[in-house]
C-alpha cells in the first residue's frame, strides 16, 4: 500500500532484563500491532464529482425580425458554461428562412459568434470557442441588417451548464 508506515526499528541497549525490559517490549508490540492496523486501511475513495446541471437559454421572435433589430438581451443571474459552437443547442422556426440569415451573438457587447438560420429551417451556431456567463453578463441577439423575406417565428434553445 501506498501509505504505509514503517515499523520501527529498535533494539534495547543499555536495559537490564527484568520488568522494564518486559513492558517495553510489550509496549514495542503494541505500536507493530497498531502500525498493521493502520497499514490495512484502504485509501479514501476518490471524491465525487457531481453531474453538470442543464441550464437552457430560450430565445423567442414572434413574427419577422426586422433588419439589425436586437431580438434579445437574456441576462444572467448564474455562472453559466457553453462549449464551443453551442453544442448541442437547437432552433426552429415556423417559416424558414429564404436564405442564410446570420444572427449576431454578443456577450456584454463584445461578438462571440452567430447563429444561422438556414433555407432547410435548420440552425448552426459558431463561437469563438466555450463561453462563459457570469451573474450580471449579458447575452444580445442582433438580428441580420437585412431581414429575410420569409423567416419568422425563430425559436432557439441555447444549451449549456450551470457551473459551481
Amino acid at each position: 500500500m501506498a501509505n504505509q508506515i514503517p515499523a520501527p526499528q529498535w533494539t534495547p541497549s543499555g536495559i537490564e532484563p527484568g520488568p522494564q525490559l518486559d513492558a517495553l517490549q510489550r509496549l514495542y508490540q503494541q505500536v507493530t500491532s497498531l502500525q498493521a492496523q493502520v497499514n490495512a486501511i484502504p485509501p479514501p475513495a476518490p471524491a465525487h464529482t457531481p453531474a453538470p446541471v442543464a441550464h437552457s437559454a430560450p430565445y423567442a421572435i414572434n413574427g419577422k425580425p426586422g433588419g439589425g433589430q436586437v431580438t434579445q438581451v437574456y441576462t444572467y443571474t448564474s455562472k453559466v458554461n457553453y462549449p464551443a459552437n453551442f453544442a448541442g443547442s437547437q432552433g426552429s422556426a415556423a417559416t424558414a428562412a429564404t436564405g442564410n440569415a446570420r444572427f449576431s451573438i454578443a456577450k456584454n457587447g463584445a461578438p462571440i459568434g452567430y447563429v444561422t438560420a438556414t433555407p432547410a429551417n435548420g440552425f448552426v451556431f459558431t463561437t469563438t470557442g466555450p463561453q462563459s456567463f457570469g451573474p450580471g453578463d449579458y447575452m444580445t441577439i442582433t438580428a441580420p441588417a437585412s431581414a429575410d423575406a420569409t423567416l419568422s417565428d425563430i425559436h432557439v434553445n441555447f444549451a449549456g451548464t450551470v457551473a459551481s
